[in-house]
């Protein structure tokens, strides 16, 4: 199995989690969770061979690495390119304080990973399909969560257990305050016993 393989089962398997979660049973949150931090260190490790090079494939290996020039050296960026915004909608997924920071830092690497690609396009007449794919599926997600209110998430994933709900967003508004983590501890136990 390629690593591209892994990357679309990976993605795959990360979304229907994702929608089971939202929609019928919000423990599957740890599939999701686990699938986006699957896909950062793929692309982090490996990013190169999921979605090739900036430049053309050239006929012959001595040909590609005279034509690699600088722009072979911005590879490892595309690396981060794609890494960045799956941390930061896994940041968003789970609530985290300034998870909007993370988005629109992942929607600045996006946008200059447009603009290399587009420079690239102007210069040489090339540009890699996977490349743009992967930037407009990431920065159409990132925007889709920004314009989500605050605790969008939580009000779709916990729509049928309103109790836990409330108890959560007090908890993560007042981190400090044991008495509000505790009724959260007490509905959360309510709602995994189907009460």
């Amino acid at each position: 199995m390629t690593i591209k393989k892994i990357e679309l089962a990976v993605a795959a398997i990360t979304l229907a989690a994702f929608a089971l979660a939202m929609t019928i049973l919000p423990a599957l949150s740890i599939f999701y969770v686990m699938g986006l931090g699957t896909l950062a260190m793929l692309y982090a490790i490996g990013g190169t061979n999921i979605f090739g090079t900036l430049n053309k494939p050239a006929k012959d290996a001595v040909a590609e690495l005279k034509e690699a020039g600088p722009a072979g050296r911005i590879v490892p960026f595309f690396h981060l390119l794609f890494a960045m915004p799956c941390v930061a909608l896994l940041f968003k997924l789970q609530t985290w304080p300034s998870a909007n920071s993370f988005l629109y830092l992942a929607i600045a690497v996006l946008v200059a990973g447009a603009l290399w690609v587009l420079n690239n396009y102007v210069k040489t007449g090339y540009f890699n399909p996977s490349l743009v794919k992967r930037i407009a599926v990431y920065a159409g997600c990132c925007f889709i969560l920004l314009s989500l209110p605050a605790y969008g998430i939580l009000d779709i994933k916990y729509r049928n257990h309103p109790a836990y709900r409330d108890a959560l967003k007090y908890v993560i508004q007042h981190p400090g305050d044991t008495a509000a983590r505790q009724k959260m501890n007490s509905a959360q136990r309510e709602m995994d016993a189907g009460k």
